[in-house]
């Protein structure tokens, strides 16, 4: 059981899809939540754009229910499972981004155990991009650039320097989900908060303190 909750091959479900299934003859099903209907319908137009590249699935048919049956792209990459061309082939990837003008997002070292990379698979020496709905449009090449160059060199680093990269990472995973919440709540929100701390050390905060 532990084995599986550090080293999973795939994720039953996700953010966007509720159900996954590897199926016979090599295919793969993805069924998408309903209220995920915008990251399904770019999923599908991302796969019928680069129809036939190296790093993604095939898109063998969609259905109204929200279903997407791929071929199957393989398993979770370890870090240390990777080809000797890992990095080369994601830079092709990023130049098929570039051309279409896509930047794929939410990808990388896995959150909770780094040694896995998340929405990428790995099948006969090919990675492959499987989690597309939530890429954006994006007309900069620099960007794109920026952003894969960013996820290889976090790769590079783990597979330098080990567990050790572990001491950096948690804290930074930390740090960037406070940020987060700073956005989604309001800096408004958390300076009252400060605020209200601050002042309770200032100020009693009972009555017979007063006294």
């Amino acid at each position: 059981m532990l084995n599986y909750f550090t080293l999973p091959d795939a994720f039953p479900s996700g953010s966007d899809v509720d159900k996954i299934a590897r199926l016979p003859g090599g295919q793969f099903y993805k069924r998408f939540k309903r209220e995920k209907f915008g990251n399904f319908c770019k999923t599908v137009y991302i796969l019928r754009l680069v129809k036939g590249t190296p790093g993604f699935p095939v898109l063998i048919r969609s259905t109204p229910a929200l279903e997407l049956y791929t071929t199957d792209c393989g398993n979770m990459p370890r870090i240390w499972a990777l080809p000797t061309d890992w990095a080369v082939q994601l830079l092709r990837i990023c130049e098929v981004c570039t051309r279409n003008g896509i930047l794929i997002k939410d990808w990388g070292l896995w959150e909770l155990y780094p040694f896995l990379l998340n929405n990428l698979t790995l099948k006969e020496g090919q990675l492959s991009f499987v989690d597309l709905g939530d890429a954006v449009s994006c007309s900069d090449a620099r960007v794109i650039r920026a952003y894969f160059d960013k996820k290889i060199r976090a790769i590079n680093y783990i597979r330098t320097y080990g567990y050790g990269y572990l001491f950096f990472h948690y804290p930074r995973r930390i740090a960037i989900m406070f940020w987060r919440k700073i956005k989604q709540y309001g800096l408004a929100l958390v300076l009252l908060y400060l605020l209200f701390h601050l002042f309770g050390f200032i100020y009693p905060r009972h009555e017979e303190d007063w006294v």
